[in-house]
């Protein structure tokens, strides 16, 4: 399909831009494009009559991000080059001199941003002329037409500005002129999302989805030659010169099968392949092998952003969308040699090096596959040494990582980063990222914030027996970004800042993690914090047979639950922790991300706490806030303070309503006030029924535990203690006074094991406690009567165990109940799309819940009624459609109601005639926090504020034509905090008529102040536009300061008004 601009297009007005920054221009030498786009006779379009694009054989750029250039010019819309900075520049070389009319840009988040660029010409690269200057629209991600008066020229050059200082452009073409005006070959938008046909997966680990595992690759050894760099110009001695064109020869003569060797020494590495930012580039089927791990070192160029080689964003090494690679026996590093820091929360002045060491992507769909990289040392970098993003079966293994020139928030100081695709599910697309594995390798702190990382959508990896010492935060780290169905196994974690397994994360992007990750069979020791913490909601994650110990750091805990819905934590051995106030298993309240409005907040819940042994520590386990946590056959006891408390569910103590002994073959029922348990199988045989009425309890259960007083009255031998057990009986029919067991009467059937206890013998009665707490859960939900039974095994001849059952009522065997209280719909809560609207608009409502437990419900399985208190201002249908009637306060209650439970909540809504509310807005710059949206919040004590740099503007678009004959403009100082004479001094207003700028008004020496509650009123004839904009020609009196060049613009109100004259009747 293509796209068609009408001629004439219309010029943005250029008004005093200044260049405020030019970070780290430099300008590489012109690259040829291996694959360039077409040829001179080929088009991009599929169409049936498709425009004619001009080739680009070649490209440079001032600067990148590790998105690349050469990902503008790939015909992907998916991929992007990208670079921060105003005035940064992309160049293409058309090949030779051509006729151009216009350009087609396709932007990153271009439906939701506007991005200023000029496009400038040239024939020699020295001097250039601007042809155009504008603002992309905000509204599409698809390309968009820039045109200009017909040039002839060889380069065309896009520059970024204005006030988004990152430049992000997915596709650039370039046009000759065409008869029907600006025509566009519109680029190809790949499926978002998973596939839909795609199996989901159900083991973590590397397995398929139907739960076979899956075999990570083994690359076969080297079949073809052995190209030793030396022979292609490398010089292993350390004498500064650059070894990265002469590695990079060999690479390229290399062919599938083919080895690259580098015998020891030091190759520096200064030039850049034609990426501009990698110093050399894997292409598939080849290996890059070294002498050895310490003897080779490949040291970058990469560091301070200097001299002649430094870029903003560097990588030594980069395979993008290759295969059946490896990289083996080598020291990655680079000529960085200042200080390094560990603070994790300011950036290290003095960082450097390469940002990534190893950069593995996919490119166009297609990923890296199949990599192998081993016994690698890598080191002297500032963000990622591997980082592995939108690919599958990458092995990273016997390698180091050490030593990152900086470990501050925004991504520094990673080891091994497995990434997925931001936001997005790629399950079932060929760029999904899983089955990478990192194993058998050492992360050494301090000056690493992460070990290994994975963050977006990856599932199914697998990191297993690493060493991790002394990290600065989270050794292993599941950043927060839906990352699920991964396994953390047989890791062995030493020390480290926060925790040594971390489960979500903090930040603007973060939050919780994906569900089912594993995370079994650990050793964790001494960490400064937790050993394991999960919280700002990540769900299912379980927990297992990991081993925490030694912790020493007061107020240290090893497993720490939030915000953890689902998880389940079993048979973790958590012992020998003597470091004040720990806690060896936690629950608490998690009261979200500070710093990013409390973003998963929650509570523990629906957690399972399961045989696991908590011994020996300073305190054992800690429910301090959470509902339906259940613990069950636990062993805590014997830790130096506090073993258990639980300060959420509410304990209940029952009596038994029956409790007897029946003996085998016994003529009569036995006397209840002692009741017996004996083994064997024969007429001495004997066991205890007990039976407990439930129907007291609500809520959910936490524990259940049966409690008997009593001993064992023989034994034979040295036998000192005597094994009881408990089992539960479904059979609740059984009465006390007719229990018999005989041929004509048997005893109610023994169910499930329930637990085990040893009765001692040593002539005391003593109070022992069974676990029953998953047969009682059972029965709660039934019929709300549990019966137990207490005996022996069957097989072996027994003792006799005796339990008190007599007239002193505290010490008859009692069921200790932990419900927590039920949970329920406590208050709602209602949002809308837009709270402001102008009549015949509308907006969705958003209605979401708090549970009595303090925690967020979306009430999707809730019944909810919408009504409008204000039915002249607003309507409401059944779906929260709100529709504005007329100007006024809207009131919209709803109500919602969830298991019986029903809760009410309302929402004002502000209609008003000023159409500035439902404009797109746009400025030329924002100072500080100010930002554009205040001059429509109805408020005078919000302003937006220019930065002062250049002219500054302010610009209304509307998607549909609007009528407007009067604007009103507010704009100085705040009143009562600030003072008076800040008001805008002169500006212009101007519509937009087709495609031409028409002025509306001119307002000169402007004397309406904000600060006394002034505004400037503008009454004009009817028009009908989509645009208008201020153009703040002295932006402000300056309170007398004649230099002052910032706009201060509190409010805008744009709006029709009708000027009927009224009939008198």
């Amino acid at each position: 399909m293509r796209k068609r601009v009408k001629r004439p297009i219309s010029f943005i007005l250029t008004l005093g831009i200044l260049i405020t920054s030019f970070i780290g221009i430099r300008a590489e030498q012109v690259h040829a494009v291996e694959n360039p786009i077409m040829f001179e006779d080929e088009v991009a379009a599929s169409n049936s009559d498709p425009v004619n694009q001009l080739p680009i054989v070649g490209y440079r750029a001032s600067g990148s991000d590790s998105n690349i250039p050469e990902y503008a010019i790939d015909g992907d819309i998916t991929s992007r080059w990208s670079v921060f900075g105003d005035g940064q520049w992309i160049e293409l070389d058309l090949g030779s001199q051509k006729e151009v009319s216009y350009l087609g840009v396709a932007f990153y988040r271009g439906d939701n941003r506007t991005k200023t660029i000029d496009i400038e010409v040239s024939n020699d690269q020295t001097n250039w002329t601007k042809v155009y200057s504008g603002t992309s629209s905000g509204t599409t991600i698809q390309l968009e037409a820039f045109g200009f008066e017909t040039v002839t020229a060889r380069y065309v050059r896009v520059v970024g500005r204005g006030e988004n200082q990152w430049t992000s452009i997915t596709e650039i073409q370039v046009y000759p002129p065409h008869q029907d005006g600006f025509v566009l070959n519109n680029l190809e938008i790949p499926p978002t999302g998973p596939d839909p046909d795609a199996p989901i997966p159900t083991k973590p680990g590397i397995y398929y989805a139907d739960g076979t595992p899956h075999k990570p690759h083994e690359l076969q050894a080297v079949k073809g030659r052995k190209l030793n760099v030396v022979a292609f110009g490398a010089n292993p001695s350390n004498n500064g010169e650059d070894d990265a064109k002469a590695i990079r020869e060999a690479l390229d003569k290399a062919q599938p099968g083919d080895e690259v060797y580098l015998p020891n020494g030091h190759y520096q590495l200064s030039s850049m392949s034609n990426d501009g930012v990698s110093h050399l580039t894997m292409k598939s089927g080849v290996q890059l092998r070294g002498e050895s791990q310490d003897g080779v070192l490949l040291v970058s160029d990469h560091a301070n952003d200097f001299g002649e080689h430094a870029t903003n964003y560097g990588i030594i090494i980069r395979i993008s969308a290759q295969n059946n690679i490896k990289i083996s026996n080598m020291t990655l590093t680079s000529s960085w040699n200042l200080k390094y820091s560990t603070n994790t929360q300011v950036a290290n002045p003095d960082r450097g090096g390469p940002k990534q060491a190893i950069y593995i992507t996919s490119s166009s769909g297609k990923p890296s596959y199949n990599i192998t990289l081993d016994h690698l040392t890598v080191e002297k970098f500032q963000r990622i040494g591997v980082v592995i993003i939108n690919s599958h079966d990458v092995i990273v293994e016997n390698s180091l990582f050490r030593n990152a020139t900086d470990v501050a928030e925004g991504g520094s100081g990673y080891g091994v980063s497995i990434e997925g695709k931001p936001k997005e599910s790629r399950l079932g697309r060929e760029d999904d990222s899983y089955f990478n594995v990192v194993r058998n390798n050492r992360f050494i702190g301090p000056y690493l914030r992460h070990g290994t990382l994975m963050q977006f959508y990856t599932h199914n990896n697998l990191i297993e027996n690493n060493k991790y010492k002394n990290i600065a935060l989270d050794s292993i780290d599941f950043h927060g970004e839906d990352e699920y169905m991964n396994e953390v196994r047989f890791n062995h974690i030493v020390g480290g800042g926060e925790a040594a397994i971390g489960v979500g994360n903090p930040g603007a992007t973060h939050d919780a993690a994906g569900p089912g990750n594993y995370i079994h069979n650990n050793v964790i020791e001494n960490v400064d914090r937790y050993g394991i913490q999960v919280y700002l909601g990540s769900p299912n994650t379980v927990i297992e047979n990991n081993k925490i110990i030694h912790f020493t750091k007061e107020g240290s805990q090893g497993i720490r639950l939030k915000n953890a819905p689902g998880t389940i934590v079993k048979n973790n051995k958590i012992y020998d922790n003597t470091a004040n106030g720990f806690w060896g298993i936690i629950a608490l309240e998690d009261k979200g991300d500070p710093g990013n409005a409390g973003n998963g907040a929650g509570i523990p819940k629906n957690i399972v706490i399961q045989n696991n042994r908590v011994t020996g520590n300073t305190n054992g386990v800690n429910i301090s806030y959470g509902t339906n946590i259940l613990l069950s056959g636990n062993e805590i006891s014997g830790n130096n303070e506090t073993d258990y408390i639980n300060s959420v569910a509410i304990p209940k103590q029952l009596s038994a309503i029956e409790a007897a002994s029946v003996q085998k073959n016994a003529s009569s029922p036995l006397d209840t006030s002692d009741l017996l348990i004996k083994g064997g199988d024969d007429d001495s045989s004997i066991r205890t029924y007990l039976k407990y009425d439930l129907s007291q309890l609500s809520g959910k259960i936490a524990t259940a535990k049966l409690y008997v007083y009593g001993r064992t009255l023989e034994s034979k031998n040295e036998k000192k203690t005597v094994a009881n057990s408990l089992y539960g009986v479904e059979d609740d029919l059984w009465s006390g006074n007719s229990l018999m067991w005989d041929s004509d009467d048997t005893q109610p059937a023994l169910g499930d094991h329930l637990s085990t206890i040893q009765v001692k013998d040593d002539g005391f009665d003593s109070w022992y406690v069974f676990d029953a707490t998953l047969f009682v859960k059972d029965q709660l939900a039934g019929d709300k009567t549990v019966s137990l039974a207490i005996a022996q095994d069957p097989a072996l001849t027994g003792y006799l165990t005796q339990l008190y059952n007599g007239a002193d009522s505290d010490k008859r065997p009692y069921l200790m109940v932990e419900t927590y209280p039920p949970v329920e719909l406590a208050s709602v809560t209602v949002s809308a799309d837009k709270t402001q609207l102008t009549p015949n608009t509308s907006t969705l409502l958003h209605v979401s819940g708090k549970m009595n437990t303090g925690s967020n419900t979306s009430l999707e399985d809730a019944a909810i009624v919408y009504e409008s208190l204000t039915p002249e201002i607003a309507s409401v249908d059944s779906n929260g459609v709100v529709t504005a009637l007329k100007e006024g306060d809207a009131v919209i209650k709803v109500t919602a109601t969830l298991d019986g439970i029903t809760q009410n909540g309302t929402i004002k809504l502000i209609v008003t005639n000023n159409l500035a509310v439902t404009a797109q807005l746009s400025v030329d710059s924002t100072l500080g926090t100010n930002v554009k949206e205040r001059v429509v919040d109805r408020k005078l004590s919000t302003r937006w504020l220019s930065s002062g740099t250049q002219t500054p503007f302010l610009k209304l678009d509307w998607t549909s034509p609007q009528k407007i004959n009067q604007v009103k403009l507010w704009s100085g100082h705040v009143p009562v905090t600030g003072s008076a004479g800040w008001h805008v001094k002169d500006f212009d207003l101007e519509y937009l008529d087709g495609s031409e700028w028409k002025k509306l008004a001119e307002v000169r020496d402007n004397d309406k102040d904000a600060f006394l509650e002034q505004f400037t009123l503008l009454n004009f004839d009817t028009i009908e536009t989509t645009s208008i904009r201020f153009i703040f020609i002295s932006p402000s009196w300056g309170n007398g300061d004649p230099n002052d060049t910032i706009a201060r613009i509190n409010e805008v109100d744009v709006s029709f008004v009708d000027r009927t004259p009224q009939i008198e009747m």
